[in-house]
């Protein structure tokens, strides 16, 4: 699994805008998933998702808080 794992990335959005620091978790992968979908136009879509996460192997690290670069694609 930790070889597998990649990176989450956590971006809060407020106000419609997301902010400049973000939470990642560096080696992660899914280990249960709930997906409760509506097909209209007016109720939020809600999806359930669980990681499960792993230490860094060189900076023992869980994650991390900072300026990412988002534009990085898995």
């Amino acid at each position: 699994m930790y070889d597998n794992g990649l990176p989450l990335l956590i971006k809060p959005v407020s106000a419609g805008r997301p902010w400049p620091m973000s939470l990642v978790a560096t080696r992660t992968y899914i280990s249960h998933t709930n997906f409760d979908v509506v097909f209209d136009l007016a109720t939020q879509r809600v999806y359930g998702v669980t990681f499960k996460a792993h230490p860094d192997a060189t900076s023992k690290r869980l994650w991390s808080v900072g300026r990412v670069d988002d534009t990085t694609g898995y």
